[in-house]
């Protein structure tokens, strides 16, 4: 640890080396040239076999290729839209325009299972980029079809698949006059604190990024990235796409839906192709630990795993100590943890921990925290929070801590909102003057100023570290308090059995006394209702001094979350307010809890789960349109599962409902229309 009293904005480490290359163009050129048949990617399929690899030499030729197509349709500067799913044509896409020196926006296609939500967010990016090209692949441009055509946005888009680009063309691609300032892509932000904006990054800005990116993982030609991250934005795309052919290594990419599915799938990568450097927003080492248990550890091996990059908003330290407690048979080491902190308007990293060192901790006092002051307290102390260092500013970048309303600077340990200087900060937002006036700022004196950019995150520095609190614009403040979300989130996941870690969110709400504090929370669906719902507000009043206002407990999968697995506070406030979400129980205050049954789908699957327990057999040899009485379900039975219908449910079953309405389907569509009303608010 440094000695406390280091200046909290100085330039932390060595000034940044010198990008090897002046745009992203020369930097695929010049990795193809030194060694052509170095492998620089492979894409695994849903059971971790390979389904598709490029060498560097043969990126090379069919980003030309796709450069040649795109300059028919979009001249140099033009926005081209990329939409393709998972893969390694979106890789060749992306060198594709970066090679026609057009600006890449990327993004995820539409979603069939949220559908009118991902439409809406393309249309503002249609709006706002103003793309004169869409690119795809051609079974996915004919799925999307029939959504793209009645959307005004599309009329005068042309489209590319790129799948059926002819690597011939190849022979025709000039190289482009474009220089390193000018734009190469734009971020279009994930949508976790507000509206999606167009972040509009230099090819400087991201080859900066990348060369500080390798001096703090000290990353080189052996390393092994092994990544499921969405390659559409900052971690994926800059972390795992850009960096390893920056640097020059192979990449393992997966879908995220293949981790999603199977988390064991990454975990079983890594072993197999030796991954050194393996990125993942904090919920996903949660949801390994959750998923992945004692007995499935065994044959895993993580002992080549050096960088294990935890970069989402707060990196939780009860997160660390579980991975690496439940991995540490597979050879997982708890310094492999690599705290971060970034953003996309920074381009990726801002503040890294640097490898090998393991994770430095602080226990503060929430109390004191919520004025303004970290200061420590004891382990055993009601009031202590752990909270992870982040680590120091990138080289050659610089962080500064400031007051949120007067913008004078913070003393060490004091929090404030963060700034961020360095070449990696972003142009601005593409076509949004006001938003990049108020992000990005000027601060110093005539002639000193350097430019800020105003992340709308909370922190402090301590011994020259950054330790990240929160967001600004998240903290609720109740009777002159400052909350801070994830506190909360961190106190009832650990206090009612069932919680979901990662899938709960904090925010505020208009009360009798002003604003006032309400969750809502991913639960199991066989959560005890009154029992978590006691043990919410009897958190929140020991641990945090205020009373919850409301609770909402909901099914999991049910919170919205950004792409890259950030809860979505804002938009999970919206639904809340607007009643948008299907309690799996609910409280507000003065009308005590309630108990509201799930959808006929979720009943259907909890029906099944007890009949099959009661039974014992195996829930897929339930028969949802089978009478129960013919599927082995005594009499005496059917009155056990009764009672664990009602403890479940929270409601009271007439007598004869397992006779009246005799299969799983029939007794689920009659649990959703009639007990709920007579069911009545919970004691």
């Amino acid at each position: 640890m440094k000695p406390e009293g280091d200046d909290v904005r100085r330039e932390t480490r060595a000034t940044i080396a010198e990008p090897e290359s002046d745009t992203l163009i020369t930097m695929l050129r010049c990795a193809a040239e030194e060694d052509p048949a170095a492998l620089a990617f492979r894409f695994l399929d849903d059971r971790g076999a390979e389904a598709a690899r490029r060498t560097r030499a043969a990126l090379a030729t069919r980003a030309q290729a796709i450069a040649v197509e795109i300059r028919e349709r979009a001249g140099v500067g033009d926005r081209v839209l990329l939409l393709h799913p998972p893969g390694l044509d979106f890789v060749d896409a992306l060198f594709g325009c970066f090679y026609a020196g057009a600006i890449a926006v990327p993004t995820y296609p539409p979603e069939p299972t949220r559908i009118e939500r991902t439409i809406e967010r393309l249309r503002g990016i249609l709006r706002r980029a103003t793309p004169r090209l869409l690119v795809s692949t051609r079974p996915l441009l004919d799925a999307m079809a029939p959504l793209l055509d009645g959307l005004d946005e599309t009329r005068e888009i042309a489209t590319l698949a790129t799948d059926e680009v002819d690597d011939t063309a190849a022979d025709l691609w000039r190289a482009p006059a474009v220089e390193a300032d000018a734009p190469a892509l734009l971020q279009f932000t994930s949508g976790s604190t507000g509206a999606p904006r167009g972040v509009t990054l230099s090819h400087a800005n991201v080859l900066a990024n990348e060369a500080a990116l390798e001096s703090v993982l000290e990353s080189g030609p052996d390393d092994c990235g092994v990544a499921w991250l969405p390659s559409y934005h900052d971690m994926g795309l800059v972390g795992s796409v850009l960096h390893p052919l920056y640097v020059g290594f192979e990449s393992v990419l997966l879908a995220p839906a293949t981790f999603l599915k199977h988390p064991r799938r990454w975990l079983e990568a890594i072993g197999r192709h030796r991954g050194t450097i393996a990125p993942a927003p904090n919920f996903a080492f949660d949801l390994c630990v959750r998923k992945i248990g004692e007995e499935d550890v065994q044959g895993l091996d993580l002992t080549s795993w050096r960088v294990a990059c935890n970069g989402a908003e707060p990196v939780r330290a009860e997160t660390i100590d579980r991975f690496a407690e439940r991995f540490a048979s597979a050879g997982f080491r708890r310094e492999t943890f690599f705290p971060c902190y970034g953003l996309a308007e920074a381009t990726l990293i801002a503040a890294g921990s640097g490898a090998s060192a393991p994770p430095r901790l602080r226990t503060l006092d929430a109390a004191r925290l919520a004025t303004g002051k970290a200061v420590a307290a004891s382990q055993g102390s009601p009031n202590a929070r752990v909270y992870v260092a982040c680590g120091e500013a990138l080289p050659g970048h610089a962080i500064r801590i400031e007051d949120p309303v007067s913008r004078a600077e913070r003393a060490e340990g004091d929090v404030g909102e963060i700034l961020v200087a360095g070449p990696s900060v972003a142009l601005g937002y593409w076509d949004d003057a006001d938003g990049t006036a108020d992000a990005f700022v000027r601060r110093g004196a005539n002639g000193t100023a350097r430019r800020w950019l105003r992340t709308g995150d909370l922190g402090f520095v301590q011994s020259g570290e950054l330790y990240v609190t929160g967001r600004s614009k998240d903290v609720v403040v109740v009777a002159g308090r400052n909350l801070y979300p994830q506190d909360v989130e961190r106190s009832l996941e650990r206090a009612i059995p069932g919680a979901r870690p990662g899938c709960g969110a904090a925010f505020g709400v208009e009360g009798e006394r002003g604003e006032a504090l309400a969750v809502v929370l991913e639960c199991t669906p066989d959560v005890d209702p009154k029992r978590a719902i006691a043990s919410a507000r009897r958190c929140v009043a020991e641990e945090h001094g205020i009373e919850l206002h409301a609770i909402l407990l909901i099914a999991p999968g049910a919170i919205p979350k950004a792409p890259n697995g950030k809860i979505q506070r804002r938009e999970t406030r919206e639904r809340y307010l607007a009643g948008r979400f299907e309690p799996l129980a609910a409280y507000d205050r003065g009308r005590g809890a309630t108990r509201r049954a799930p959808r006929a789908p979720e009943l259907e699957r909890g029906l099944v789960d007890r009949v099959a327990r009661e039974l014992g057999i195996d829930p897929d040899e339930i028969d949802l349109d089978e009478p129960l009485a013919n599927q082995g379900l005594s009499s005496l039975s059917a009155a056990t599962v009764a009672g664990e219908i009602e403890r479940w449910l929270g409601v009271v079953l007439e007598p004869t409902a397992l006779y009246e309405h005799p299969t799983v389907r029939d007794l689920a569509r009659h649990l959703e229309a009639g007990p709920p009303a007579s069911a009545g608010p919970l004691p």
